[in-house]
């Protein structure tokens, strides 16, 4: 979609061919132009995750219950490649924030896979302690990533021991939430962990050694869903369940005193 039109009636791009009807194709309103341009071949089942390129915005990464991922030229209406390293849905995909040619992935096949694009035969997978839910690379240290699980818990790894195999793959463990953990972010403001689930608790981690609890806080949103924290705003987070909500960590003393937010922003 075109972010910058108003109230558009049709998709600026749609990849993906449409599958073919049996007996009588009914004409259909909006976006046919962007159907099958290229015969890019769309997912086989719902598309559960979606994340673009840092490097080229024409370049999308989509994991699907298919439990495919797919790589795709936008521009081009066309699927570049097509990666089945995964037995289950493929919950989570993920683009290095620096190194342009490696993706993330976790799915409910409890494993978290890490894969260099131009290699497609060779992933590197590690097992989860659960169904994934959400997975995300360390902005603060660029060779480790996070994923969080169906069982409540969280998982940090070190992608290079998963690549050479070796022991140690698990750097550590948490059990965040008593149900489903559907989110972890880590913030801006270093060694701040941000965890969410469907219990609608939102809780706040110090990193600087082993996890531990800052705060937990009851968004009123029931279960949630997703997260984001603002590059701008170290202690702005805004979170998703039935309704939005942004929540200022910087307005908690408590957390202000751990992290000290007010001399970052003065900074």
């Amino acid at each position: 979609w075109d972010l910058e039109e108003m109230e558009p009636m049709e998709p600026a791009k749609v990849l993906g061919s449409a599958k073919k009807q049996k007996g009588k194709a009914k004409k259909k309103r909006g976006g046919a132009s962007g159907l099958g341009g290229s015969g890019a071949k769309a997912h086989d089942g719902p598309v559960l995750c979606l994340h673009g390129s840092a490097f080229n915005r024409n370049v999308l990464a989509s994991g699907s219950a298919d439990e495919i991922l797919k790589v795709w030229d936008v521009s081009e209406n066309k699927c570049v490649h097509s990666y089945s390293h995964h037995d289950n849905k493929v919950q989570c995909v993920r683009w290095h924030p620096t190194e342009q040619a490696v993706l993330l992935s976790a799915a409910f096949d409890r494993r978290l896979a890490l894969l260099d694009v131009r290699q497609p035969g060779a992933a590197a997978t590690t097992e989860l302690p659960a169904e994934a839910e959400s997975a995300i690379w360390s902005r603060h240290s660029p060779f480790e990533c996070l994923a969080s699980v169906d069982n409540g818990g969280v998982a940090c790894f070190d992608v290079r021991k998963i690549v050479s195999k070796a022991d140690g793959q698990r750097l550590w463990t948490l059990a965040a939430h008593d149900v489903a953990c559907t989110v972890v972010q880590d913030a801006p403001t270093k060694n701040l962990l941000i965890t969410a689930g469907l219990d609608g608790q939102a809780k706040v981690w110090n990193t600087a050694s082993a996890p531990s609890l800052a705060m937990s806080k009851d968004l009123k949103a029931g279960p949630l869903f997703a997260c984001q924290s603002s590059p701008e705003a170290p202690g702005l987070v805004c979170f998703g369940g039935k309704c939005p909500v942004m929540w200022d960590l910087s307005s908690e003393q408590l957390l202000v005193d751990a992290f000290g937010f007010d001399a970052k922003q003065a900074a």
